[in-house]
């Protein structure tokens, strides 16, 4: 696990050295609030806070007057408040705190000494923290500094309710808070099946006993809460002068800064805003005294030896045909570039999978003919344009995708019984397998090779990656496709949510059963396909936060959306030269993907109407029929480069059918768009779209000239919908790490590692009824009716007995 720690941390390294020389320069100095909390947690804000000051931002650090270590930091501002305390009180509580962890004093004796601790402590930090908060001249000074950020540690909440009066960003900077108020706050699921609660001693694989003793103390951590958090819940309400609790302002954070990370931490569900900073701590080493090399030439030599892979590795891709390879293909060139040796398994019958100087391709016999594909991908995009959806429509879909991935599954066969192809595939000794998902074989031969796989992909029908990947998935937040909801909801869009959940595990019975089948009689023994894909090291997710509703992640998922935006090449000539002569209006990129360049003749002239009617100039990608007067404003194209048409600076709209990868390519860009989802997901992305205001949505089976000119109109001359892509466009670009670079590093981790068992939660062992605790609710259901029962039984018996003892005295009598 360290070993796994150091090659991250190694991997980073030149990243982290570009930062340091570029840091000189910062583009827009902030002013950062600083509320630490004192102890040991200072260490390491001291050392973010100093980092960020001498990156050119002016940090304030507000400070007690008595203290055990807080003091001056460089680089920083240091305001020092009163207290009304001094430093033997200082001294006396670590003091208290030092006997009580290391007394040998009878159990309960210890317990309550322990608890009596923790009430001073608490009443210490209230009064610390009623010091500051309702001390009128530091308030007056922090108000006019008109900070853009608070940086604090939750666990004493000061620093948040300072961030909710200023109206200001907070970030947290925290290991964790003992009764699991972070995980509350955030909204993360913690299931506790496989998370083991502070003080139980449990690690993530737990006996039955163990997880009836986690379940229990996680019962208890609200009461825990509640009592440590009072006095702060009662400060906050009195500062801000309305009701709040400290959960409810600890849940407004931006981002939750962890001090650990999974080489550490047992492997747990997260949420987006949650950033690990595991090892933060050790980042920065002081050169040995008698060393030979200075610290800055250690850095560098550590930085060179890491740009790449101290040797090439062999890599087995199985990619899905079509758009998926599209941006699959874009990682696989890079891999290539950066010295690996990649073979790509291409069916005869290949759509887009063509030969390439950058990868070996091996071709495999399918048993049935490229007409017959064209004929059955065909029949699975044409009936859009035909008729409207309906109440059955998820149900058809379902149907013609289960038609399409039939045929597919029977190419894997023909892939996985060429018994002479196999042999030579394990021969050639591969370390890794790149597959999409989507389809069966590549998780089938990782299995058989004894390869680790990762997975690429947009997602899996019915949610398949999620259920397969134990990631929690709440239906009160998260939508389910074809729903069009979104992640805020009320009552009956949930009930409706709920319903589409349950209907999810029918659907993917349905639609995997040929996978199921295939799984367990080529491995020769009983296992699902759910099953299979878990044993993944690292699922690359295509998408992030700024397209996708926050939802909870595992920690093997890491998302690389809009990697195949990354490039832009010049235009060629007369394309640059039709696009330029658009003039001040500027021009529209017209596309439906890379599988449809034609639709029905009456819509094409529809749409060539609309675009008679605008001064903009349309690339449109089409090949179908063309009218006998076509506009002059029109230039139509079997192919065009999209990307880097969305990133000329006369792009004013894009016009779409909602694939990711178009999606990406205007938020990279910062294009809005105007939607016309044919089939799959794509009906589901254009709602994220115009949710976020960014784009305008249109049915194509009933689009008019006049519907898709006032759409046009609108995005190109509603100044909004500009405004709103282009500060999605700056959110998402404003990264660390690029998503090619973020995707080639994972790939070559697993590649060092063998894998990446320290990212597999413990998930995988339990069975449905343990990993929802049903078994442990149902003993303690029973604990509780039978002492229920016996109580009643015996208060019974007790009555009976005074009765009948009055009623023989009475006969005495």
């Amino acid at each position: 696990m360290v070993a796994v720690h150091q090659t991250r941390g190694l991997a980073a390294l030149p990243l982290l050295l570009s930062l340091l020389l570029g840091s000189s320069t910062v583009v827009h100095a902030g002013k950062l609030l600083v509320v630490p909390m004192d102890g040991s947690h200072w260490t390491v804000t001291k050392a973010v806070a100093e980092e960020l000051g001498r990156r050119g931002h002016t940090v304030v650090v507000v400070i007690p007057q008595v203290s055990m270590r807080l003091g001056p930091s460089k680089h920083c501002i240091t305001k020092t408040f009163p207290v009304p305390y001094g430093q033997d009180l200082v001294d006396h509580l670590q003091a208290q705190h030092v006997r009580n962890l290391n007394s040998t004093e009878p159990f309960l004796e210890r317990l309550f000494r322990k608890l009596s601790g923790i009430g001073n402590i608490v009443s210490f930090l209230k009064t610390t923290s009623e010091s500051l908060l309702f001390n009128e001249e530091m308030l007056s000074y922090l108000r006019e500094q008109q900070f853009d950020a608070v940086l604090t540690d939750p666990v004493v909440p000061t620093g948040a309710i300072l961030a909710e009066h200023l109206s200001v960003p907070a970030v947290f900077l925290l290991r964790g808070i003992p009764c699991g108020l972070d995980l509350t706050a955030t909204a993360c699921p913690s299931p506790p099946s496989f998370v083991p609660r502070y003080f139980t001693l449990n690690t993530d694989r737990m006996t039955f006993c163990q997880r009836v003793v986690n379940m229990l103390v996680s019962l208890l951590e609200p009461l825990l809460c509640k009592v440590m958090y009072r006095p702060f819940d009662e400060i906050a309400s009195r500062f801000l002068q309305r009701d709040a609790t400290v959960v409810e302002i600890l849940s407004h954070a931006s981002i939750w800064l962890m001090r650990f990370d999974f080489t550490f931490e047992f492997p747990r569900p997260l949420m987006p805003n949650m950033v690990l900073v595991g090892g933060i701590n050790c980042a920065v080493r002081n050169p040995l005294p008698q060393g030979w090399l200075s610290a800055l030439g250690l850095l560098v030599w550590l930085c060179l030896g890491s740009l790449g892979p101290a040797q090439g590795g062999k890599v087995l891709v199985m990619p899905v045909d079509g758009s998926h390879w599209l941006s699959m293909q874009i990682l696989v060139k890079e891999l290539s570039q950066r010295g690996h040796d990649m073979v790509v398994l291409v069916p005869e019958t290949s759509i887009l999978i063509k030969g390439s100087d950058y990868y070996r391709t091996q071709t495999f016999h399918v048993p049935y003919s490229k007409d017959a594909l064209d004929q059955n991908v065909a029949a699975l995009k044409d009936s859009v344009f035909l008729e409207p959806p309906g109440v059955t429509d998820v149900l058809v879909n379902v149907q013609r995708l289960m038609s399409f991935t039939s045929m597919q599954v029977k190419g894997c066969e023909g892939l996985l019984y060429d018994q002479q192809l196999m042999q030579q595939l394990r021969e050639e000794g591969f370390e890794l397998m790149l597959t999409d998902p989507f389809l069966p074989c590549g998780s089938i031969i990782a299995e058989t090779f004894s390869l680790p796989a990762i997975y690429f992909l947009r997602g899996i029908p019915c949610g398949l990656d999620l259920k397969a990947g134990q990631c929690p998935s709440p239906p009160s937040f998260v939508p389910r496709f074809f729903t069009g909801n979104t992640d805020h909801m009320d009552f009956f869009q949930r009930v409706k949510n709920m319903l589409a959940t349950v209907l999810e595990e029918y659907l993917c019975h349905k639609i995997f059963a040929s996978f199921d089948e295939l799984v367990s009689r080529y491995l020769g023994r009983d296992i699902t396909y759910k099953e299979l894909i878990g044993n993944g090291a690292i699922w690359l997710l295509r998408y992030d936060f700024t397209f996708e509703y926050p939802r909870p992640i595992m920690p093997n998922m890491v998302h690389i959306g809009g990697i195949n935006c990354a490039k832009r090449s010049p235009l060629p000539e007369d394309l640059e030269k039709f696009v330029e002569g658009s003039g001040e209006h500027g021009f529209v990129v017209f596309t439906l993907g890379s599988m449809v360049a034609q639709i029905p003749p009456e819509k094409a002239n529809e749409l060539f109407e609309a675009f008679r009617q605008i001064p903009q100039r349309v690339v449109w990608r089409y090949t179908g029929a063309v009218p006998d007067n076509p506009p002059k404003n029109v230039k139509l194209m079997k192919w065009l480069p999209q990307n880097d048409l969305l990133g000329h600076p006369k792009a004013k709209a894009f016009i779409t059918h909602g694939g990711t990868h178009g999606i990406y390519e205007g938020i990279c860009n910062g294009i809005p768009m105007v939607m016309l989802p044919l089939f799959g997901d794509q009906s589901d992305n254009v709602e994220r779209m115009v949710y976020r205001g960014v784009a305008e949505s249109l049915t194509v089976f009933d689009v008019t000239s006049d519907k898709l000119l006032t759409a046009l109109n609108k995005v190109i001359n509603d100044k909004s919908y500009k405004e709103k892509m282009m500060k999605l466009s700056a959110v998402h670009k404003d990264r660390p790490i690029e998503p090619l670079d973020l995707a080639v590093f994972w790939t070559e981790f697993v590649m060092r590692h063998k894998g990446a068992d320290h990212l597999r939660p413990a998930a995988h062992e339990l069975n449905w009824i343990q990993y929802h605790s049903l078994d442990v609710i149902g003993f303690l259901l029973t604990v509780m009716v039978t002492v229920i029962v016996v109580t009643l039984k015996c208060c019974a018996f007790c009555c009976r007995k005074c009765c009948r003892r009055k009623t023989l005295k009475k006969k005495e009598e």
